[in-house]
């Protein structure tokens, strides 16, 4: 789900380009933050609420919180 919907914007290992939101510092107490900025977009990032289930979207947080293995 990341690399389909999420890497060209926030980048290989969840650090993207200056423009995009680096995930690997998105506030770890935040889920419903992070749910609402997927489903309903938020600055520069469109809404994706359309696009992906709730189930998929709690999916991508779970990817976020455990961090990316380093390859």
């Amino acid at each position: 789900l990341y690399v389909t919907n999420c890497q060209a914007c926030h980048g290989v290992n969840m650090i993207g380009p200056q423009w995009g939101t680096d995930l690997a510092t998105f506030p770890r107490d935040k889920p419903e933050r992070f749910v609402d900025s997927v489903s309903y977009g938020k600055n520069a990032m469109p809404p994706w609420g359309d696009v992906l289930k709730l189930e998929e979207i709690q999916a991508l947080w779970a990817y976020v919180v455990a961090g990316e293995a380093p390859q």
